[in-house]
């Protein structure tokens, strides 16, 4: 940190100008070499269903925004002014990504210029308009809507979706209406937002929908918490689906709810049932979606539609229990019984290993070499480029 104390502010400005270039010229190599790799179909022998999927699980990055950095990547490479000016860090990945939709040889001059002056959402909102899909394409959009959401620190649950645009009117308009008939609270200093409103209306159609669901056991909502912290208000819960509540709030869920008791054995494994049964019950199955969330292959995220996995075979003597299952979606699940994988659970809770047929460790996301060769990627950007000089011309 002295270092930077003792530099100006115009020192520091440059220094991110500087940083920023780099940066860029970082990313346009990663777009390139993603390019290269897909045409290599890469992923193909790392056990991955697409080249998305196996970037998600090379970078640690959301299968979201590696689809988008491949389509960038096989469009940039026509797109030479779009290239130079992510080299350059005149344009961020993510406008670059956005202008790939739609750019052409023959507009991406103007629209590079263009985009450096407007925000990220308008050049989005640009590429949504800019894009007008065949009916096959409307069809495909159909097919491939989707609901996802993931919790941040394990405290704030956030939901990202898609859906085609008239199902999308229909729940926005079901959203709303239901915020409206909400009541108010009382309390003037504390009036909810118009958007706190809408998250209210959501919480109170899915709660509906659990109470109206004949199937009471599946459709509940489980709470994981210690006794003695309860008791005690030392310890948080654990809420199966991912997440963690405040000991006052698993108080107040606890009060009006079902308790069920787990028992576990030595080391706080949960027991299971041995050899009595193949089929994993559900009160094993709740316990293994606390602790792999879902298919627990490196990059894939599939949480519905996934099986508990015998780590040790039950044909061959496994037991049904916890320490000996993982949870693995139908895909990677064939790579076990069909292709010769093998996975296998750490000591540490919820880590675990997977191993090509080859018995090699499968490790996409190791950390680089503290010192890259001279073929690495230090030695594939030039010196002048580290430094914030002009990239070559051909970018």
């Amino acid at each position: 940190m002295d270092y930077y104390s003792h530099r100006s502010t115009a020192q520091l400005t440059t220094d991110l100008e500087v940083l920023k270039q780099i940066e860029g010229s970082i990313r346009r190599q990663k777009l390139e070499s993603i390019a290269e790799l897909q045409r290599r179909r890469v992923w193909r022998d790392d056990g991955a269903k697409d080249m998305a999927q196996w970037v998600a699980a090379r970078c640690d990055e959301s299968r979201w925004r590696s689809r988008r950095w491949v389509d960038a990547a096989q469009a940039i490479e026509g797109l030479p002014e779009i290239r130079r000016a992510l080299s350059r860090g005149a344009l961020s990945l993510d406008k670059v990504c956005e202008l790939t939709r739609f750019a052409t040889p023959e507009t991406e001059v103007g629209l590079v210029a263009w985009a450096r002056g407007v925000s990220l959402g308008t050049v989005k909102k640009r590429a949504d308009e800019a894009t007008v899909d065949p009916i096959e394409e409307v069809k495909a959009d159909d097919d491939a809507r989707s609901l996802q959401w993931w919790y941040e620190d394990n405290r704030r649950l956030h939901l990202e979706g898609f859906l085609p645009a008239d199902q999308g009117a229909t729940v926005v308009k079901a959203l709303e209406r239901l915020a409206d008939k909400l009541p108010s609270d009382p309390d003037a200093e504390r009036a909810y937002t118009l958007d706190a409103r809408r998250a209210d209306a959501l919480v109170a159609l899915s709660s509906q929908a659990i109470a109206d669901d004949p199937d009471s056991a599946r459709a509940r909502v489980n709470l994981h918490v210690d006794l003695a912290a309860l008791t005690a208000r030392s310890g948080s819960g654990a809420l199966e689906s991912g997440g963690i509540v405040h000991p006052e709030v698993a108080s107040l869920l606890c009060c009006d709810s079902i308790v069920q008791s787990v028992i576990h054995g030595d080391g706080g494994h949960t027991v299971g049932i041995g050899r009595a049964s193949r089929n994993v019950p559900e009160w094993l199955h709740r316990q293994l979606r606390l602790r792999d969330g879902g298919c627990t292959f490196p990059g894939c995220h599939h949480k519905r539609y996934v099986k508990a996995h015998h780590i040790w075979w039950w044909e061959w003597g496994g037991p049904t229990n916890l320490d000996n299952l993982v949870y693995v979606c139908e895909f990677h699940h064939k790579l076990i019984h069909v292709h010769g994988w093998r996975v296998e659970l750490g000591k540490r809770a919820g880590v675990v290993y997977w191993f090509k047929p080859n018995y090699e460790p499968y490790e996409p996301n190791r950390a680089p070499p503290e010192t890259p060769g001279r073929d690495g990627l230090t030695g594939s950007i030039e010196q002048r480029e580290l430094v914030g000089a002009q990239p070559h011309a051909s970018g």
